[in-house]
């Protein structure tokens, strides 16, 4: 009886080993036909997509001590123990536009710095220029550098200049330096569960802004010369570093500068980092006229427009951190909650209809979506719909493009 017990059961097991091995061996075949896929993959403009670039920053790239916070997806800025204090380091192109590329250059990097609780100190720009560039060109471009780093007092530390035929337009790339005091340093990864997600200013500066610097004569005869002047002026708002530096004195959790992929983007990389989820509420997420008439006539997403100008927070006390911000003249608005992933089910079958219980603040609803995301939701009027990946940014539909989409 035994025998014949024991002989069933090493069957099984046997059996059990099979099956698993297959699914392993399987699983070795699709991991494989998707890497020959994506080997062949043509990449689209914008920042590499995000699968792409998290396979590329493995950790054996960086395997020195002194690194606190390496390379990931979402992280803007690189943080190093030199002893004393720490070093925040970040580096940025300007690459959508030619246009005021001087001052935008300097506050995009300088925004990332923000974003970790870093003073700014330093940078080193380096500007490539296609041939046929005059010197006024590159005195203007680097006059604008001049008076932009002396109103952050930063210093310019040095960098580099050339004429290249591997360009077609000017292209700055700005590498800025900060530093924290040792445990300073704020990261994109340290949203909880509980916490309110807060942004500052409105959703699309950036992008706007460039749109009517770069379409001005087509959006002047469509809205008037007062809607375009006003749009070009949203650069004045491009600094983040107040509220990068109110926040950190005040018990911010985590931080992101909205930048390509916009506020959408930027909600989805703070919480894949963080390893939470999210519910946003697509009404409180505050958006400008100008980029609301700017973004509509092109068929453009707001929302995934970028948005350098708005920071994106998380913190325990939203009401609290909204009133330090507003009281310092930075407009700023809770537009969701972080929750932990598994209040979410996970939609196993494509465009399945799931019945999930999403939350904002103390409120919860039982709702359906259809869609492979259920741990981001933004949740509007009309129903609820799945924060997925971000791709391109909205801006390139616009600025590649010759003629408007209708």
């Amino acid at each position: 009886m035994n025998d014949a017990f024991e002989s069933a059961s090493g069957h099984a097991i046997q059996e059990e080993k099979k099956r698993q091995d297959g699914l392993e061996q399987e699983k070795h075949l699709q991991d494989a036909i998707q890497q020959e896929k994506h080997q062949h993959r043509v990449l689209p403009i914008g920042k590499l997509p995000n699968d792409l670039l998290a396979g590329l920053i493995r950790p054996e790239i960086t395997p020195r001590s002194e690194l606190l916070t390496g390379p990931a997806v979402g992280e803007d800025c690189a943080v190093l123990d030199f002893g004393g204090g720490w070093l925040v380091a970040t580096t940025d192109p300007i690459t959508g536009s030619d246009k005021e590329i001087g001052r935008l250059g300097i506050h995009v990097s300088l925004n990332d710095l923000a974003s970790a609780g870093a003073e700014p100190i330093a940078i080193l720009v380096t500007l490539l220029c296609p041939p046929g560039t005059l010197e006024q060109d590159i005195a203007d471009i680097m006059n604008a550098i001049r008076e932009t780093a002396a109103s952050m007092n930063v210093a310019l530390a040095g960098g580099h200049t050339e004429i290249t035929d591997a360009v077609t337009r000017t292209i700055v790339n700005v590498t800025a330096l900060g530093r924290t005091p040792v445990g300073g340093a704020i990261t994109t990864s340290g949203a909880r569960p509980g916490d309110a997600m807060i942004m500052t200013k409105a959703a699309g500066i950036e992008g706007t802004s460039l749109i009517a610097h770069e379409k001005e004569k087509e959006l002047i005869a469509r809205f008037g010369e007062d809607v375009v002047t006003v749009a070009k002026c949203f650069l004045d708002d491009i600094s983040v570093v107040p509220e990068g530096k109110l926040a950190a004195a005040n018990g911010v959790h985590a931080m992101h500068d909205i930048t390509e992929g916009g506020v959408l983007g930027a909600v989805w990389e703070m919480c894949t980092a963080s390893g939470v989820g999210v519910v946003l509420e697509k009404e409180r997420i505050p958006i400008r006229k100008e980029t609301e008439m700017i973004c509509a006539y092109y068929g453009v997403n707001p929302l995934r427009l970028i948005s350098s100008g708005s920071m994106l927070m998380a913190c325990g006390d939203g009401a609290g951190m909204v009133k330090i911000l507003t009281e310092a003249g930075i407009p700023a608005a809770v537009i969701g909650f972080a929750n932990g992933e598994e209040m979410f089910g996970r939609d196993e079958n494509v465009g399945q209809i799931m019945e999930i219980n999403v939350s904002i603040g103390s409120v919860q609803e039982k709702s359906t979506i259809a869609g492979k995301n259920l741990k981001m939701l933004l949740r509007s009027e009309s129903g609820i719909e799945a924060i997925e990946v971000p791709g391109a940014d909205e801006v390139f539909k616009v600025l590649c493009s010759s003629e408007r989409k209708q």
